[in-house]
């Protein structure tokens, strides 16, 4: 029972409607809605003002409901009240209509998270649209990955192999977490701590995270999360770019805590729970003066990519290892996935892509989140882009293994 001493205050994002039989109160930044009586609206409405509490001198009751209150967002702590907005927004249809997710369940799950947020890339902000995007696609072309029986895995381009993806579907540990919740009025270092903090509190629970981005900086703050929870673990990096540019700039961007979807890889590399970082794809003039000179940064560049798929020559990744997935949609080459602010020519094709993760030998591997970035509704042609994501994502949750 919690013994310390608390200051409550009623939420300030509550909209609360009178009901034929008692009321509904909706939470405005999470999306969570709960009907409850007159009594407990008199409960919420006498914390209309900070007013403290000690929680184990109430009766087992009352202590009861307050600490429901609590747990549902509608009373907060004053002293976290500023964290009021680092959450989720569950949505009323969850993606791939995937039971959505418990922060309170046990057992290791698959919590597949939005991130609309496109601030770190200044060539477009576009990519924030993309969570919302496959939402409403995989809505719109009933993608049901809740009733396995009904499933025709030849759609996954891969032969029809059904790997993982069926017993993640019948033991119910895919979940959907919902949008962070991203307003246009926050910094970016307020975003980036954010995400870093929700992610850390699901790698906290012994889950395992899929953020679907977003642009490219939002991918070292939750590498960030997963290296508070993780000794040690190892980065596949799929992409057209190295993100490892600097310029002048960068020691104010540093100092300020800020980076950018080109130069977040500088950071991965400096946190010392990371070995590896392995880059697939890496193409094209904007690499004309990258030197591979880091000890962790392993590349293998887009020609040698497909030379040594022909010739069946990419080398499985060690054993001994967890490793940590991201993926860049401009990795595949702009004529398959023309919806990104940066495409780049002579790219990998999906056929390609699928052959990289078995010779890779990716579903045997320890995988402890991943996260797909880099798409841009502007830019894509008739759902193109966003279909060929969808399908990249499915075969990610085929891939990992439970």
């Amino acid at each position: 029972m919690e013994t310390a001493e608390k200051t409550l205050v009623k939420s300030s994002f509550l909209k609360i409607q009178a009901r034929k039989e008692g009321f509904n109160v909706l939470h405005l930044v999470s999306g969570r809605q709960f009907d409850v009586c007159k009594a407990t609206i008199g409960v919420v409405e006498h914390f209309k003002r900070p007013r403290e509490i000690k929680l184990d001198e109430l009766n087992p009751s009352m202590h009861q409901s307050i600490q429901r209150l609590i747990n549902c967002g509608i009373l907060v702590d004053t002293a976290q009240a500023n964290q009021e907005t680092s959450t989720t927004h569950i949505p009323n249809k969850t993606l791939f209509k995937v039971p959505a997710f418990d922060p309170s369940s046990s057992g290791s799950k698959f919590t597949l998270i939005g991130i609309p947020f496109g601030g770190g890339n200044a060539e477009s902000s576009e990519t924030r649209k993309f969570p919302h995007t496959l939402r409403a696609f995989a809505e719109a072309y009933s993608l049901n990955l809740n009733q396995p029986q009904r499933i025709n895995y030849n759609f996954l381009g891969n032969a029809g192999q059904q790997i993982h993806l069926d017993e993640w579907i019948k033991t119910q540990k895919l979940a959907d977490a919902g949008d962070i919740f991203i307003h246009h009025f926050e910094s970016r270092s307020e975003i980036y701590e954010k995400i870093t903090k929700i992610f850390s509190h699901i790698f906290e629970k012994g889950h395992r995270t899929f953020g679907i981005g977003g642009d490219h900086s939002i991918t070292y703050p939750i590498i960030k999360a997963a290296a508070q929870h993780h000794e040690a673990f190892s980065v596949l990096h799929f992409d057209a770019h190295t993100d490892l540019y600097s310029s002048s700039y960068e020691s104010i961007l540093n100092g300020n805590g800020l980076h950018h979807h080109g130069n977040f890889v500088e950071k991965c590399l400096v946190l010392p729970q990371l070995n590896t970082y392995y880059q697939f794809g890496i193409r094209g003039v904007n690499n004309i003066f990258h030197q591979d000179a880091h000890p962790k940064l392993k590349i293998m560049w887009a020609d040698e990519v497909k030379r040594k798929l022909r010739l069946n020559l990419v080398d499985a990744l060690p054993k001994d290892q967890s490793y940590y997935i991201t993926f860049d949609i401009d990795v595949l080459d702009p004529s398959v996935a023309p919806g990104t602010a940066t495409p780049v020519p002579n790219g990998l094709f999906f056929e390609e892509i699928l052959q990289l993760f078995n010779d890779l030998e990716i579903a045997e591997r320890n995988i402890i989140g991943v996260d797909f970035v880099e798409v841009n509704p502007k830019y894509d042609a008739h759902n193109v882009t966003v279909s060929l994501a969808s399908q990249l994502i499915i075969n990610f949750l085929n891939l990992i293994k439970p």
